[in-house]
């Protein structure tokens, strides 16, 4: 029973697709500390448009990463701006931290998919080509693994340096969504091991074929899974110049929103282990969006040996405690989620 729960679960979250790289120099910054932020609790004039009037600011809303406020004049109720009716303010760190798990609300904007752009930055083997094909019914994607001289509206790549070349190669003002989907550890390196193993042994396939099932589990636990540790600080962090670990994840995403160099970041994280969810979590924001299967390991040349290895793999408590402590990723999975991994890793069912 154990080896079965292991099995469907390992299928799921690789094969689940069927179903439905920035500089390291970069100075580690939180969104206190960001360069794109004025300061906090400074009061503007808001000057009204043609579709909002004294009516919408008399609800003091949240929009976008501002506060609005109808002061009638009154300067003492927003100091700095004046005799202005309508006052705006940058949320501050905690309206911000409030707003990524359901307190304030703040609304993103509504999708425009003639001039916004997407551009989904993720570790290899995320169903990030299933993200891909979704997005393909909004607007033209496709993958990078270089810079390019330009780039479509929409991309794709699992590097920060091309997520963050193709932001700046968008024109200040602009709209960017940032996409990136998240794995545990567990399956997320197995399955990464042996994509990495397509690229490595790609002109001699035999020779990782013919390796025993014990020689694939030691190369395994030499930490040779193709996946690091670090990417969400490295790659995906350093990006978008903001440290996302203050902020908590509930299920079934996580929003942010900053500014990012003149241009307004959206931010939204995912998980694989909620793939089925995602049609129904991405078409809030993206009603063009439709999830589409591509990439299944299942059509991979290394399918067999790869369900040998998941019914095999007998993995010691202590290198999965390690791989769960090392892998920044584990922020987007609770006490609970963890534990139960680790008993199904180790063969035990979850009580």
């Amino acid at each position: 029973m154990a080896k079965l729960i292991k099995s469907a679960f390992l299928a799921c979250v690789a094969e689940c697709l069927v179903q439905v790289k920035l500089d390291k120099t970069v100075q580690h910054l939180d969104l206190v500390e960001a360069e794109d932020f004025e300061p906090h609790g400074v009061w503007e004039r808001q000057d009204y448009t043609d579709d909002k009037g004294g009516e919408w600011c008399a609800k003091n809303p949240i929009e976008g990463s501002y506060k609005y406020k109808l002061t009638g004049g009154d300067e003492t109720k927003a100091p700095g701006c004046g005799d202005a009716h309508c006052c705006r303010r940058k949320l501050n760190m905690h309206e911000l931290m409030q707003n990524s798990h359901g307190g304030v609300k703040v609304n993103f904007p509504l999708f425009d998919k003639s001039t916004h752009h997407i551009m989904i930055l993720t570790s290899p083997k995320t169903a990030s080509t299933s993200l891909e094909a979704g997005f393909e019914q909004c607007m033209e994607m496709d993958f990078f693994d270089q810079k390019a001289a330009s780039y479509p509206q929409g991309a794709r790549t699992h590097k920060g340096s091309i997520a963050a070349d193709f932001m700046m190669k968008t024109g200040k003002g602009d709209v960017v969504w940032m996409i990136m989907a998240t794995r545990h550890i567990f399956s997320h390196a197995v399955s990464s091991y042996f994509e990495t193993a397509d690229v490595t042994f790609i002109e001699n396939k035999a020779e990782f074929l013919n390796m025993s099932l014990a020689e694939k589990q030691a190369d395994f636990e030499q930490g040779n899974h193709g996946y690091g540790y670090n990417w969400l600080q490295d790659d995906f962090e350093a990006t978008i110049n903001a440290d996302i670990t203050k902020f908590k994840f509930r299920p079934p995403q996580l929003r942010l929103q900053k500014m990012w160099r003149g241009r307004q970041l959206n931010v939204v994280v995912v998980r694989v282990e909620d793939i089925a969810q995602w049609n129904t979590t991405l078409k809030q924001d993206f009603p063009c969006f439709n999830m589409q299967a591509k990439n299944a390991g299942s059509k991979k040349w290394y399918q067999e040996a790869y369900e040998q290895f998941k019914e095999s793999y007998r993995p010691d408590k202590s290198l999965l405690e390690e791989m769960n402590e090392k892998d920044k990723l584990t922020m987007f999975y609770s006490k609970a989620e963890q534990t139960n991994f680790m008993k199904t890793f180790l063969n035990t069912e979850s009580k």
